[in-house]
């Protein structure tokens, strides 16, 4: 099982049953709209709604298109994210962050706790509270793609972490790893603002070539929210390479932090 995450939420994780044919619809207390499986919100009064417990960050930022049938009355509320219908979990990767971002500010508007401060409806403040807060942590997920392909790793039950220790996953690319000593070494002996600035093209040109990488190797992956859920272990093809692809990502990460603090020594 994957080490989870401090970015990963255990209401948000599928099990080989979680298909939302298997969830009942919800019906909204206050208006009676049935609701799609992984709204926050109410359809018909944007009153908050508990999320369904195995609704993924994908399911809430990205809901089937808003139609009269999907929303209305007459829903029987199973509809459910297009991204589901991918056949592998590269169009989960690859996701629109604009569609992603406006879906976000739409939940927002709709559930933010304010709107029932000083009200009489304490339930639904909190649970609007809460909303929010799954909400903040599914687009804080989604838009950085360090955490987005942690999270899919995660859903696909890829183990990233290889110890307690925290290791990442081992990089069996020597170039790549001459590449990030070396690197490192720059980053020590920087000078001049100038030098950084190479040093930080660098590691954008290999963050670029990571990033394809794990496209790549999605684009072998099953896609984690399809029904049955698939079986994936550290020998499907693309999985190794996924796991290698974050792990150089992390380090991409943990050197633009290093130039970032040599730059403010230097500035």
């Amino acid at each position: 099982m994957a080490t989870r995450s401090a970015h990963t939420d255990t209401h948000h994780h599928h099990g080989d049953h979680d298909h939302p044919e298997h969830h009942h619809a919800r019906i909204c207390a206050a208006c009676t709209t049935r609701a799609p499986v992984a709204a926050a919100a109410c359809p018909g009064c944007t009153r908050p709604l508990p999320v369904d417990p195995l609704a993924t960050y994908f399911d809430l930022l990205y809901p089937p298109p808003s139609t009269p049938s999907s929303s209305g009355p007459g829903s029987d509320g199973n509809e459910e994210s297009p991204l589901r219908a991918a056949p592998t979990a590269a169009p989960l990767w690859l996701c629109d962050l604009a569609d992603a971002r406006r879906q976000f500010l739409s939940l927002q508007r709709a559930i933010h706790p304010d709107k029932y401060a000083g009200g009489d409806d304490g339930a639904a403040k909190s649970m609007a509270e809460g909303q929010s807060a799954v909400v903040n942590r599914a687009h804080t997920t989604l838009r950085d793609a360090l955490l987005r392909a942690e999270y899919l790793l995660d859903l696909l039950g890829i183990p990233l972490l290889e110890s307690s220790a925290g290791s990442p996953a081992a990089l069996a690319d020597p170039q790549f790893l001459a590449m990030v000593m070396d690197t490192r070494e720059a980053i020590d002996d920087a000078e001049t603002l100038s030098d950084l600035d190479a040093v930080s093209d660098d590691i954008a040109g290999m963050r670029i070539q990571a990033m394809r990488d794990l496209g790549a190797a999605f684009a072998l992956l099953p896609n984690p929210l399809a029904y049955p859920k698939p079986k994936v272990t550290r020998t499907s093809p693309g999985a190794e390479a996924a796991r290698g692809a974050v792990g150089k990502l992390r380090y991409l990460k943990n050197m633009s932090a290093a130039v970032a603090e040599r730059r403010a020594e230097l500035e």
